[in-house]
């Protein structure tokens, strides 16, 4: 996510898809969506209040092939390792009323 975006900036659409993200029902995973934010200016991405607006990570520009590979396969990994249920089964047996046969259907 290019913080400096014309028009609506990096921390602004962030906080625009987490709000997206807290207004959906959650039935797959995936309710959050890692966001890295990416900027020319060292001084935001060493401040940690990007975390306050929506943003996990950070690079700055300019970006390196392998700086964003790495970032990429950290946060596939962080995914494999706090693995969420596909399917939230509290969630759609509320559904379906408690009604464990129709969750099954």
């Amino acid at each position: 996510m290019d913080i400096n975006m014309p028009e609506l900036n990096g921390f602004e659409a962030t906080q625009k898809i987490r709000e997206m993200e807290r207004n959906r029902t959650r039935v797959l995973m995936f309710d959050r969506i890692p966001i890295v934010g990416m900027t020319a200016q060292m001084d935001c991405a060493a401040n940690t209040s990007y975390e306050q607006h929506g943003i996990d990570d950070f690079l700055t520009f300019p970006v390196e092939r392998s700086n964003l590979k790495s970032k990429v396969d950290m946060w596939i990994d962080h995914a494999r390792n706090h693995p969420r249920p596909a399917i939230d089964t509290g969630l759609v047996l509320e559904m379906t009323q408690g009604d464990r046969a129709a969750m099954v259907k």
